[in-house]
């Protein structure tokens, strides 16, 4: 693949080089403190990267270390206190720095959104949301759903599927705002997943 600069790689590409790098053991302890989503992510992006070439996977494999380097620098040296009783010792779980590194890594890319935000994604971003949401689902959303978001819901699909929409909507009758709530959070899951794999909110 063609040579990437390391300075444009997202923070998703670099976690996905520095786990290429980790053996197996390593890697799924790694895998285990991240969330089903993220592991999605992480794979696809690991998958694209196999053929990066070796000096970018060496600048980024250094950039970490220097990360890590800092994390471990040890503070400077303070006068020496006095004497204490000596406390019970218990053992302390090493800290996986590339657990936390990923972890980062990975959070500082996701695009957090609320059910409103449809409002203001682009169509392909719409109709990717529409082919994954369930019409009844659809239906409750939408049924409190403000007037921007219903038109730029309407706008994406046909007039066939609007109708149906509308006329499910006056159908349903009063629903409770706790199901509206409901219905509303599995759409922008969705919305938060597509977000996450690529597309952005205007």
């Amino acid at each position: 693949m063609a040579k990437i600069a390391v300075a444009d790689m997202s923070g998703i590409e670099k976690a996905a080089v520095l786990m290429m790098s980790l053996g197996v053991d390593a890697s799924a302890e790694v895998l285990k403190r991240l969330a089903p989503e993220e592991v999605r992510t992480l794979s696809t992006t690991i998958a694209a990267l196999r053929n990066l070439d070796d000096k970018t996977r060496a600048a980024v494999l250094d950039e970490f270390a220097k990360v890590r380097a800092i994390a471990v620098k040890p503070p400077a040296k303070a006068p020496a206190p006095r004497p204490m009783p000596r406390p019970v010792e218990h053992p302390v779980e090493e800290r996986n720095f590339a657990a936390e590194i990923v972890d980062h890594s990975i959070k500082r890319e996701r695009v957090e959104v609320s059910f409103e935000d449809i409002g203001k994604l682009d169509d392909l971003s719409v109709k990717d949301i529409l082919k994954n949401v369930d019409f009844r689902t659809l239906c409750i959303a939408v049924k409190a759903a403000d007037d921007d978001v219903k038109e730029i819901l309407f706008r994406n699909m046909t007039e066939r599927e609007a109708g149906q929409i509308r006329s499910e909507v006056l159908e349903i009758g009063p629903v409770k705002l706790s199901q509206v709530e409901v219905a509303q959070e599995q759409v922008t899951d969705v919305m938060r997943r597509i977000l996450n794999g690529g597309r952005k909110a205007a």
